[in-house]
């Protein structure tokens, strides 16, 4: 009698699984939506209608939440960050974390992002002993100054406050260039569009 009336528990918890839908932010709704995999900024998704792929920025926050620690690492992993300022960082993989700041390792070099400059979907992939790891660590962090241009390695070049030329290095440190290294300009749509 025990067997049976487990097999029949298990029977309705089997059927008893209903998938949830899924509304994002832009209005678009995905019914009974499963989750396939969670990969490089994407969720891969299996809903009523078939399947489909969603970017981490389009993801509600509270969607993000529901994620166990391996969805969400998978998630974060190769994730595009867009920053409130119009910075877009491609394919970042976070190197270390500490000092309430993230050094990542971006297609366009390496920067230490301050934790409460990072998209809020973004943010919301961290568990809270990761949370407590980057505002606990004893690591000190650089913060980046303005972006003039890019060395011939392809590193980032950025300008401090009395004019000095600096790349963040992979360990999250400033090396200072000299005078003569040779820097690719930054063509700034933006900076461009200003002065007109």
């Amino acid at each position: 009698m025990n067997k049976m009336f487990l097999a029949g528990c298990f029977l309705l918890l089997g059927f008893g699984v209903f998938a949830a839908d899924l509304t994002l932010p832009d209005g678009r709704v995905f019914k009974h939506t499963e989750i396939k995999s969670c990969i490089s900024g994407f969720v891969v998704i299996e809903y009523e209608n078939g399947e489909g792929r969603i970017a981490l920025n389009d993801l509600p926050e509270n969607f993000i939440a529901a994620l166990n620690t391996r969805q969400r690492s998978a998630l974060r992993n190769g994730a595009d960050l867009h920053f409130s300022d119009g910075r877009v960082y491609k394919n970042c993989i976070v190197k270390k974390m500490g000092n309430n700041a993230l050094t990542i390792k971006h297609n366009d070099g390496t920067a230490v992002v301050q934790f409460k400059d990072l998209p809020r979907n973004y943010q919301a992939l961290f568990t809270a002993k990761q949370l407590s790891s980057i505002a606990n660590s004893k690591t000190t962090a650089v913060s980046a100054g303005k972006v003039i241009g890019k060395t011939t390695n392809g590193k980032i070049v950025y300008t401090g406050p009395r004019g000095g030329r600096y790349v963040i290095t992979d360990t999250g440190r400033k090396r200072y260039l000299s005078k003569d290294a040779d820097i690719i300009p930054v063509d700034s749509v933006k900076s461009n569009a200003g002065q007109q």
